[in-house]
């Protein structure tokens, strides 16, 4: 805060507090007025009767010698003389009292001159003071949200929009002669529409390959139980050949599918959905975030994890997200325009860091 400077004739002063006081300059009392005006006009009386003594005892004299003396000239020079006097005492006397009027009108303007200055020494105090006491004012400023929140596109939302569709897929397989499982394994998956040359417009699971085919060239799975995070039970899917309900990419790409044949009518409103499928090839630096159900993740709902695109390798992204095993066959989002990016597929470790794969989402529509 910023103070008008007070005037020469007061002072300021800081207490302990870090408060902010002025104080008065000192000022004549009206005692002390008195007496320098009573002074005053002492002087001056006294110059009145001074005069007046020279001029009465100069008239004595000159009357005295007017008797003593006939001499015509010199009686006329005795009355100028005495004319002279007069007129000197008279600018004595008026030099007197104008002098007096002009100390009187000094001391009035000095009063007045002296009561402004207090006047605003007294506002200046009563400011401080009001100031002092008053509570700091705390100003909030609102800060504009970054371009992805004011769009809606946070991390929040965009976890809250597609936890739906995710999937947890588990599955195993079993002998053919004796139905003994021999192997069992998960991953996750996101439930989606798609449209097949033959069959049609069909419901599925999207994953990768190597959660129905963990071993090269090996069976389908005999079934595979698929979870959702809304929904309480799971819903078992049993290859019977005929309807061939797993099916996986024709072209080598790391990707499959599981048909729900027979599934519900919540499953099936929540497929039905508009999938926004990422168009263009994202920027290196563009974030995202890994939605799945990781081994080392939640064992109640859906992990996400977030990262960057960090580089492009064919058909797959290169991406600094954590991607651990059961997150496979999950959803990758693209956080600026809240679309799927494809499936987080596989790590590629180092000697210290580790990156993971994303196969695109163009490799995959088409393709199976």
């Amino acid at each position: 805060m910023i103070f008008t400077p007070p005037s020469q004739n007061s002072n300021t002063q800081t207490t302990s507090q870090g408060q902010t006081s002025v104080t008065q300059a000192p000022q004549m009392s009206r005692l002390e007025l008195s007496a320098m005006r009573i002074t005053s006009v002492l002087i001056i009386l006294f110059i009145v009767i001074a005069g007046l003594f020279l001029l009465v005892k100069k008239v004595k004299a000159i009357l005295r010698k007017k008797r003593n003396d006939s001499d015509p000239q010199k009686t006329k020079n005795s009355k100028k003389v005495l004319v002279l006097s007069i007129a000197g005492l008279i600018l004595i006397v008026g030099g007197g009292l104008f002098s007096f009027t002009q100390f009187e009108s000094y001391q009035k303007g000095q009063a007045t001159k002296q009561n402004m200055q207090n006047s605003e020494i007294q506002k200046l105090q009563e400011q401080i003071n009001t100031l002092n006491n008053k509570k700091p004012q705390v100003i909030i400023k609102q800060v504009p949200a970054p371009q992805n929140q004011q769009q809606g596109n946070d991390l929040s939302s965009i976890v809250k929009e597609w936890r739906p569709r995710i999937a947890h897929v588990s599955c195993e397989w079993r002998y053919v002669d004796d139905g003994v499982v021999y192997l069992w394994d998960s991953g996750s998956g996101l439930l989606a529409n798609v449209t097949d040359t033959k069959a049609g417009n069909l419901t599925v699971i999207l994953t990768n390959r190597h959660v129905l085919q963990p071993v090269e060239n090996k069976d389908t799975p005999y079934s595979c139980d698929i979870s959702l995070p809304d929904v309480t039970s799971p819903l078992k899917v049993i290859d019977t050949g005929a309807l061939y309900s797993f099916r996986w990419s024709s072209q080598g790409l790391d990707y499959g599918d599981i048909v729900l044949y027979y599934t519900t009518d919540y499953m099936k409103n929540l497929a039905s959905q508009n999938l926004s499928i990422c168009r263009g090839k994202p920027s290196v630096g563009d974030e995202l975030v890994i939605l799945g159900y990781p081994s080392i993740g939640s064992q109640t709902d859906i992990t996400a994890t977030e990262g960057i695109i960090s580089g492009y390798d064919g058909d797959y992204y290169i991406t600094s997200a954590k991607v651990e095993h059961g997150n496979s066959g999950g959803a990758a989002i693209l956080v600026k325009d809240d679309c799927y990016l494809g499936i987080p597929s596989y790590v590629d470790v180092g000697t210290v860091e580790s990156l993971a794969r994303i196969l695109s989402a163009g490799a995959i529509f088409g393709g199976i």
